[in-house]
């Protein structure tokens, strides 16, 4: 995902994720500010939309293509106000949907795909 990375975590038995944001490559290098310290996996893609509806809010970063990362809008907002407009974005009317996460799975299915093995042939 752009410049949104995610740490698996469990606490208290619960599957979740650490969620960090903003990293940079290059001449810019920087280490991702942590967004998130724990999401449960099932508010795990709400955070990832809200921090997508948010960027793609942000036109100072659209003026220069090459400035077009999360990086810049958290350097130029800084971590704690971008967390504060991903919780307001969170309070909107689309965050309150229900996602079936089970439809968005993918069951590789190999046995399913694979061409029939002649018993007689080795592997």
């Amino acid at each position: 995902m752009h410049d949104v990375g995610m740490l698996a975590r469990v606490r208290d038995d619960v599957l979740g994720f650490k969620i960090v944001v903003g990293d940079g490559l290059s001449t810019n290098a920087m280490m991702a500010k942590t967004l998130r310290e724990f999401v449960p996996a099932d508010d795990l893609i709400k955070n990832c939309e809200a921090v997508l509806r948010v960027f793609n809010r942000q036109d100072e970063e659209r003026k220069i293509i090459g400035r077009t990362r999360i990086n810049f809008t958290i350097t130029r907002l800084g971590i704690d106000k971008f967390r504060e407009m991903l919780d307001e974005e969170l309070e909107g009317d689309w965050a309150k949907k229900e996602i079936d996460l089970d439809s968005l799975m993918f069951v590789d299915d190999e046995d399913g795909d694979a061409p029939a093995v002649d018993s007689g042939s080795t592997p």
